[in-house]
């Protein structure tokens, strides 16, 4: 199975589970972003695959948001292309027509 930066994936039968695992809150980093970007596209091309489920790691924190390490140097533009990217790669998701 493909390695995805600071996510898991687990399949069983037709469900995915992406599991965000940046301790302690599952930031994203461009890193990441670019794991999602590949994993959803290696779930689009695998038919079996109905339905992804996505969950933080543990059980204090879903995900808060973006890593601020990200944007130490105050380079907003860097914070509207990574917010871009997440929902870009998430709306990429294929849909299953029942």
């Amino acid at each position: 199975m493909t390695d995805y930066t600071n996510l898991k994936l687990s399949i069983d039968g037709h469900t995915a589970t992406l599991t965000l695992n940046n301790p302690p809150a599952h930031t994203w980093t461009m890193d990441s972003l670019n794991a999602l970007k590949q994993l959803v596209s290696d779930l689009n091309t695998n038919d079996e695959v109905y339905a992804l489920i996505v969950h933080g790691d543990g059980e204090k924190f879903f995900s808060a948001g973006a890593d601020l390490n990200n944007f130490a140097d105050g380079d907003k533009g860097r914070a509207i292309s990574m917010a871009i990217a997440l929902v870009k790669h998430l709306k990429r998701c294929q849909p299953i027509a029942a």
